[in-house]
């Protein structure tokens, strides 16, 4: 009977995700034109960004990681790492470059380290949900300096998105605290005896191909959206009585839930009050968005740590970073400068109503990410089985 329920539910969720597959497909053959503009600013967003920032870092990291370096680093800071977040001091290594480097160089760091053994599975996904974040060339430049106008609020956006991303950390040190951890298995052998060259040529191949990756989830998730426009404008309908709340703000959030940098600028033009402008960029900040989400889920799918985990804690770090934020505007005297900022105009917005309408927008993104995921996994095992 339990078989049964688990197929049919199999059935369930793979009949949904060939109905989303066909409906892309036959959107994308509809509106050719938007669909090939939106790839090729992809691309252009490839060469000129993601391709000059992740590479040198990615190359830079696996050295660090491969010459032993991160392994002295973990024996000086395991005092400081297991009492707040119950993981290994190597753990705070992928910290640090997540912070500074930004999306998805922190997942990506998490996946070295496992793989060498540095951690074990249950450290990995305690340290996922907090380690991938938005990195302060984008906080503060992209966001505070042009968008807003203020170095200010980009200083205040980026400590609000460290301080929610050590909150999450340390929640998410409690997940299966009491549970017996198994042993640190190195996945990838990594020769100590290694010549230089030797370390820097598999340094630079294996950045190679985590850039092409994140890349090639770039391109497709930019052709999605150009093909979810429609969806974005009856979600934005929907979500309008609800929330009571301006329009372009609601389509920006929309925005911000499949691709964050689009979401982001199209927040910081609505003419909203100051303080919810900052409260929904905090959120957009912190999640992260679906688009790197698919990047993350590309670069652990090879792995044993999964997307449990971290789907929870961006979610509840985006929920925190909005809730500092608004408490921070309370007490801060926050001013926009400079020319780049619209009139601020007053929406009148109950906070609660605002919120509610913000959860159950993020609360249907994950639901269809999970759903999407778990199909995929349904999918492996019934493969496994029939092997």
């Amino acid at each position: 009977m339990g078989n049964r329920r688990g197929f049919s539910l199999f059935r369930l969720r793979s009949v949904g995700v060939y109905t989303l597959v066909i409906l892309l497909i036959i959107s994308i053959v509809s509106a050719p034109s938007a669909s090939i503009a939106a790839v090729t600013h992809g691309l252009t967003l490839c060469a000129r960004t993601l391709l000059p920032s992740l590479f040198p870092f990615f190359v830079c990291c696996n050295i660090l990681i491969r010459t032993g370096f991160v392994r002295v680093l973990g024996r000086w800071l395991t005092p400081v790492m297991r009492p707040l977040f119950h993981v290994s001091g190597a753990g705070a290594f992928a910290f640090v470059m997540g912070i500074i480097s930004g999306y998805p160089v922190g997942a990506k760091m998490v996946v070295e380290l496992r793989e060498s053994g540095m951690i074990t599975q249950t450290e990995a996904r305690r340290l996922l949900p907090f380690c991938n974040n938005s990195g302060p060339l984008f906080i503060l430049g992209a966001v505070g300096i042009t968008l807003l106008g203020s170095q200010t609020l980009g200083l205040l956006l980026y400590g609000v998105h460290i301080l929610a991303a050590l909150a999450v950390g340390v929640l998410f040190g409690w997940y299966r605290r009491g549970e017996r951890e198994s042993g640190r298995t190195a996945v990838r052998q990594v020769s100590r005896d290694a010549s230089l060259g030797e370390v820097f040529s598999d340094a630079v191949k294996d950045a190679v191909l985590s850039v092409l990756n994140i890349c090639g989830f770039v391109l497709f998730f930019s052709a999605v959206l150009a093909c979810l426009e429609g969806a974005c404008q009856i979600l934005t309908d929907f979500l309008l009585p609800l929330t009571h709340a301006d329009g372009a703000l609601v389509e920006g959030a929309i925005k911000g839930v499949f691709e964050m940098t689009n979401g982001v600028s199209a927040v910081a033009a609505c003419g909203v009050s100051l303080r919810v402008k900052l409260t929904v960029l905090s959120f957009l900040l912190g999640f992260g968005g679906i688009s790197v989400h698919m990047q993350v889920l590309g670069i652990v799918s090879q792995s044993d740590i999964g997307m449990s985990t971290y789907l929870a804690g961006k979610t509840l770090q985006g929920l925190l970073a909005a809730v500092f934020t608004w408490i921070a505007c309370q007490f801060l005297p926050v001013q926009p400068a400079g020319v780049f900022v619209p009139p601020m105009v007053e929406t009148g917005v109950p906070p609660v109503r605002m919120l509610f309408g913000v959860c159950l927008l993020y609360a249907g993104a994950i639901a269809c990410l999970a759903m999407v995921y778990y199909a995929g996994i349904c999918m492996q095992r019934v493969r496994r089985k029939r092997k």
